[in-house]
């Protein structure tokens, strides 16, 4: 069967947890919001900074997204190349000027 992105990094040991997530909630964000709800209320998973992706005309995504915790909830478009550019950008944002939590 499948294995929820909550649940898989349950399996992980915390060397190997990710430093940075990105759920991209443009055509499933029901599900996507219950994903970010399972891992910022996890112990493990919680301090893990998660971004939400949306679309454009998300309407209230964005505050359900910030209501369920998300570090960071980011308009994207739906034309590829302004998709690329954008998570381009907010990578090296994350990766490059932040300072990330260490895996515990």
């Amino acid at each position: 069967g499948r294995v929820a992105l909550p649940e898989l990094l349950q399996l992980l040991p915390d060397a190997e947890l990710p430093v940075l997530l990105l759920l991209d909630a443009r055509f499933t964000p029901v599900s996507r919001l219950s994903v970010l709800r399972a891992l910022k209320s996890n112990a493990r998973t919680a301090s893990i900074p998660t971004l939400l992706l949306i679309s454009e005309d998300a309407g209230d995504e964005a505050q359900k997204g910030y209501a369920e915790r998300a570090n960071s909830v980011i308009p994207v478009s739906d034309q590829n190349h302004l998709f690329v550019q954008t998570v381009t950008q907010v990578a090296q944002y994350w990766l490059n000027l932040t300072r990330l939590p260490s895996p515990t």
